[in-house]
């Protein structure tokens, strides 16, 4: 579909870093944290808007439970497919054909793992990946590879740094009150 999707050679670009290194589009968040502040609220849900052959917006985190919005705003047919990754295994969780100017819902029932990659596979080269999580306590690294997350309660905790593509680090965390922490992760 060259009218939409163009022709050519397309940078797919899910790694981006500014030129001291400093990785944009990672995900830092806490491992397990049994209670503390709400979820912020939304007025629409989760949405992910396809548009030019793209997913967007890149890698998201989203609610565990919560619905996810699919929109189409292609004048083309997109095949969606939905898989949990667990480890090494690519679990399916829907495949929907999706015709142009439409949406889907789908509910974010996780069985193993906390990572989602979707994929179309009409258009091979449009991908997306999302982590759901069932806590609020997560931030994305910006431009300059900064982050933070705000309203910790005390405690000791497992801080994982995730980039769908460079993978995870791990960092053990203790939270004191009224306390900061900082910590830095290298991905390769």
């Amino acid at each position: 579909n060259p009218e939409v999707c163009g022709t050519g050679v397309r940078l797919v670009g899910e790694v981006a870093a500014d030129a001291s290194g400093n990785l944009k589009g990672a995900v830092v968040y806490l491992e397990k944290i049994a209670a503390g502040k709400a979820w912020p609220e939304t007025t629409d849900g989760s949405v992910i808007d396809q548009e030019g052959c793209r997913f967007l917006p890149k890698t998201l985190v989203m609610r565990k439970g919560s619905e996810v919005k699919i929109k189409n705003k292609d004048k083309v047919f997109h095949n969606i497919h939905a898989y949990e990754l667990a480890g090494a295994q690519r679990i399916s969780m829907f495949n929907d054909g999706q015709p142009a100017a439409s949406e889907l819902r789908h509910d974010l029932r996780m069985r193993r793992g906390n990572e989602v990659k979707l994929e179309c596979d009409a258009h091979k080269f449009m991908h997306e990946w999302f982590l759901v999580l069932d806590h609020p306590y997560f931030g994305a690294t910006a431009g300059d590879g900064r982050y933070a997350l705000d309203e910790v309660p005390p405690g000791t905790y497992k801080l994982i740094a995730w980039h769908p593509v460079l993978g995870r680090r791990t960092a053990p965390i203790e939270v004191k009150a009224g306390g900061t922490v900082s910590t830095d992760f290298t991905f390769k």
